[in-house]
């Protein structure tokens, strides 16, 4: 240790110390004649406790001022809401933790003091002191010879950019950006009434652009972006938004909305950014701006730039396989001014191709010969002009008519104008960014330079190109920075952040990218995923009083369940429900609400809309016909498995019994889905397999492996958590021996998103005495009411599925 403090000199030249981190003991796995005797999937080390401290040359270690030592997360079981680290290798839970670190009181002033808190926190926890600790697969080392002290790295790893987008606000005297400020304003917005009449009317006029012409917005999608385009700088509004109701539509016509007013205006595009802490949502919504469906109008369609292939920019660290994927652009700096998908653009070469490329579309176009950008650039202005006015026009001739019947019109114009629109403004602006780069090319490398000018400017010419830049809030704060050693924040900056999946955002990670945009949309919903909260009650607590935001505990506790902007507990979403001036009815969360659904059939998704929507879900996915589909909508398979819980929760007959059913039915669903959708599909692609355990979910993909079935998902509702399959299987793993109760039933969290992944099938394999029907309050006992409303519901395992007219379907080479 004494030999990290004379190898970092530079780590605290005031202190000259360096702060460390120990372990005090290191286990390591068990072994017979050689092999390892732990379960597959076992940490190779175990190394349960972390001491921070500080150390200086003379090789005094003395307690850190800020951290107290911890538990490693890893060798904890989860609390009621984090079902993932329940396993077999854990020594103790997270709320003993939270429990020991909320009743005890210590100041650090000497080693002694903090090995005495160590030492008292194992207890607590493991029932077991420090000194004796022992876990039956592990072999312990000697105190003292087998442990480990690195430099700890504090702010650093996935929340080094946000911590440091926080210290720069501390260091500013200034007042905090107006839209951070109302995010963590403790007063609840006022609630205002919502558009009728012809305010609403009047809004849609401003609905101005739409990304793609297959289909019309729904009714609360137009409810939410007409809402939307009431807000200010400074403001949010949280849209609620349930599994499968069209949230990425109707973001998109939000974007599509914001760069035509730009381009109907002759200014700058707007920079609109899209981020989640989920990297399956980041990833779905830069697919989505790169899978934006386009019928008829060839001449408008697609992009008059060679290359481009989406309206998104993926923000990202690095990665070659996310490279091959999106369009991709990473961190920056003075050696490194331009890395990822401009680098391949931003070039007299590519712009000499693309300036005959885009001339050429815009000729077929125009059906007329036009050899100078900046006539084109006009002239396609002038067109966006006469369309806008044609659409208001339309849309003001609608005040005398029933407003019941003004829906219908407005998605007329959704498919026909608004997409003109958006598509005239697309082209408007390739044009400007080709004679915005002849120029900056013809200046050398000044437009590589690092001040806030020039860091405005280049957005805000990515943004021309691609009206949507897409990241994860970790990563956000890098992106956004200026001055030559990249310290300086872009605040007040980013003209609209878009939170996705919101519910499963913490606040304080979130918090930082709020500081540099001016406006925000929050999405998400609180009934599905929740954040994983690493942070114990107790830490806010004292954090809360140590601010003066409370003066006892009690109080403390109060401010994190009215406010959430604790740490330890709440959501991005339940913040922007707060700040939010809007709300669709009493009985739901402040917010708009999408409530239009088209993914699942009504009898699975009604379901979910009793569970957790109080009914306000409209179901419109297509319904089967008569003999038109083969399994139960709701369907179970009782199995006589057995809850092994000796090391984990796990079945092995149930998930035997799900692997061969598949392994069974594998060709016949193949040809079946393969027919319907009329393109070839595997078996991955049509089945997932759900479970609460992470044990059983190692022991079905063992059993999958084992039969050749190696690219089904499996795994607990984070693995499905955004996607979807024709058929999901639930492997509930209790058996009616169990005495408690179930960890599905602590919340509607769970067998909410679990159901709601299914299109046309949710099955159920697993003892059907678990489920008792008599009891709706839970969400097992309403979820048995469905399984059992019918005998058609079972399934018969030893026979395969079939359907008699699946010849009806179009033949597809399989």
């Amino acid at each position: 240790a004494k030999e990290l403090a004379y190898q970092n000199p530079q780590k605290n030249k005031i202190n000259d110390i360096v702060e460390v981190l120990i372990n005090p003991f290191v286990g390591y796995k068990k072994s017979l004649y050689g092999q390892d005797i732990n379960r597959e999937g076992a940490p190779k080390e175990f190394v349960p406790f972390w001491i921070p401290a500080c150390l200086n040359k003379m090789g005094q270690l003395t307690p850190h001022p800020y951290y107290k030592p911890w538990i490693a997360r890893e060798w904890l079981s989860g609390s009621q809401m984090d079902p993932v680290k329940l396993d077999y290798h854990t020594i103790g839970d997270i709320d003993s933790v939270d429990l020991f670190t909320s009743s005890y009181r210590s100041d650090f002033n000497t080693w002694n003091d903090l090995w005495t808190y160590v030492d008292k926190l194992s207890i607590s926890v493991t029932k077991q002191s420090m000194h004796e600790l022992k876990h039956p697969t592990y072999v312990r080392g000697e105190v003292g010879q087998n442990c480990y002290v690195r430099i700890a790295e504090f702010g650093q790893g996935m929340t080094r950019n946000i911590m440091g987008l926080y210290n720069d606000l501390i260091r500013r005297s200034q007042e905090l950006p107006s839209l951070l400020k109302q995010y963590v304003s403790l007063k609840d917005k006022e609630e205002l009434n919502l558009l009728s009449g012809e305010l609403f009317i009047q809004k849609a006029t401003q609905h101005l652009g739409q990304m793609s012409n297959e289909f019309p917005v729904s009714v609360s999608q137009r409810q939410s972006i007409h809402h939307y385009l009431t807000i200010s700088d400074g403001e949010m509004l949280a849209v609620n938004g349930p599994p499968g109701t069209g949230k990425t539509t109707m973001l998109q016509s939000i974007v599509a909305t914001m760069w035509t007013k730009a381009a109907l205006d002759r200014t700058d595009p707007p920079v609109i950014l899209a981020a989640s802490t989920n990297n399956k949502a980041v990833t779905n919504v830069i697919d989505s701006f790169g899978k934006v469906e386009e019928r008829g109008c060839p001449e408008l369609a697609g992009r008059w730039l060679p290359q481009l292939n989406s309206y998104g920019l993926y923000l990202v660290r690095s990665g070659k396989e996310d490279a091959e994927k999106f369009q991709c652009y990473h961190p920056v700096n003075k050696d490194n001014p331009s890395n990822g998908f401009p680098m391949i653009i931003e070039n007299k070469s590519y712009l000499q191709n693309a300036e005959q490329y885009y001339l050429e579309k815009y000729n077929q176009y125009a059906k007329t010969t036009v050899t100078d950008i900046k006539d084109v650039v006009k002239n396609l202005h002038s067109k966006l002009v006469q369309v806008v006015q044609g659409l208001e026009t339309k849309i003001l001739s609608l005040s005398s008519i029933d407003l019941e019947k003004v829906d219908a019109k407005l998605g007329t114009l959704d498919i026909n104008e608004r997409y003109t629109a958006f598509k005239l403004a697309t082209h408007y602006f390739e044009g400007q960014w080709l004679l915005e780069m002849k120029e900056e090319l013809n200046k050398g490398n000044s437009y590589l330079e690092f001040t806030l000018d020039s860091q405005k400017k280049k957005w805000r010419r990515f943004a021309k190109l691609t009206p949507c830049f897409v990241s994860t809030m970790h990563m956000t704060p890098a992106f956004f920075k200026y001055g030559i050693t990249s310290t300086e924040y872009l605040y007040d900056f980013i003209d609209l952040l878009i939170v996705d999946e919101a519910g499963q955002v913490n606040p304080e990670v979130a918090g930082a990218s709020f500081a540099i945009a001016k406006k925000a949309l929050v999405v998400g919903d609180v009934v599905q995923i929740p954040p994983i909260w690493n942070i114990p009650l107790a830490i806010d607590i004292q954090n809360i009083i140590k601010l003066g935001l409370a003066n006892n505990e009690q109080e403390a506790i109060v401010f994190v369940k009215d406010t959430y902007l604790g740490s330890s507990s709440g959501s991005v979403m339940q913040v922007a429900q707060r700040a939010t001036k809007y709300r669709v009815d009493k009985l739901l969360a402040k917010g708009m609400f999408l409530k239009e659904h088209r993914r699942c059939v009504k009898d699975i998704i009604g379901y979910c809309n009793e569970l957790a929507y109080n009914g306000f879900l409209e179901p419109l996915a297509k319904e089967f016909g008569q003999n038109e589909y083969f399994l139960p909508h709701m369907g179970y398979a009782h199995i006589n498995g057995n809850h092994d819980n000796s090391n984990g929760n796990s079945n092995t007959p149930e998930a035997q019994a799900i692997v061969n059913w598949i392994d069974n039915n594998k060709l016949f669903l193949e040809n079946y889905y393969s027919k319907k959708e009329n393109k070839k599909l595997k078996i991955g692609e049509i089945i997932g397999v759900i479970t609460p355990f992470t044990k059983q979910t190692s022991v079905i993909k063992e059993a999958l492996r084992k039969s050749g079935l190696n690219d089904i998902t499996v795994g607990t509702v984070h693995a499905l958590q955004g996607a979807e399959r024709s058929i999901c299987i639930f492997s509930p793993v209790y058996d009616s021996n169990y005495e408690g109760s179930y960890f599905f039933d602590n919340g509607v969290n769970m067998l909410n998103v679990a159901v709601s992944r299914a299109k046309h099938s949710f099955l159920v394999f697993g003892d059907m005495e678990i489920f008792e029907n008599s009891n709706k309050r839970t969400p097992s006992g309403l979820l048995a009411e469905y399984l059992f409303k019918s005998e058609k519901n079972k399934l018969d395992l030893n026979k395969r599925v079939y359907i008699p007219n699946i010849s009806s379907f179009p033949t597809v080479n399989i």
